[in-house]
């Protein structure tokens, strides 16, 4: 699926916001992160957007090798 490994950066402004989170729950700021994106993936899959994304990347890829024949 997704090839080598990218880890993004949390902007600045939102760490203080993290932080204060993490220390109101107890619960550490990775595992928070990680809920907060986990929250966020769920609502774009039940919007449809990934199957949206799908079917839009495999006519990419239908394109892309038709276009290599020309």
């Amino acid at each position: 699926m997704c090839k080598g490994v990218y880890s993004p950066k949390i902007r600045e402004d939102l760490i203080p916001y993290l932080y204060k989170l993490s220390r109101h729950t107890g619960v550490p700021m990775t595992k928070l992160a990680s809920q907060f994106i986990e929250q966020a993936i769920s609502h774009f899959k039940e919007t449809g957007i990934f199957s949206e994304i799908e079917a839009e990347q495999k006519m990419l890829q239908e394109l892309a090798g038709r276009l290599r024949f020309l």
